[in-house]
């Protein structure tokens, strides 16, 4: 999302909150050269969220939020 923009951390963790993800910070990144705020978080979502209106959610935040999400298998960790 652009610097100028006036989203916050808290207002990604408060739509995650409200969805019941468990998420962590992972990387933040604030390029003045670029012009941008990269934010990445792990996340687990619960079977029940609808990953279309998540991403509706987050997007109502800012005109220019990107979003990019990836998923991997369950037991990649393991």
């Amino acid at each position: 999302m652009p610097l100028n923009s006036s989203v916050k951390q808290g207002d990604l963790e408060a739509i995650f909150d409200k969805n019941k993800i468990s998420c962590k910070l992972e990387r933040a990144e604030y390029t003045d050269d670029a012009k941008i705020n990269t934010q990445e978080y792990t996340y687990e979502l619960p079977d029940t969220v609808d990953t279309y209106a998540l991403i509706a959610q987050l997007k109502s935040l800012h005109e220019s939020v990107h979003i990019r999400m990836w998923s991997r298998p369950e037991n990649e960790n393991d």
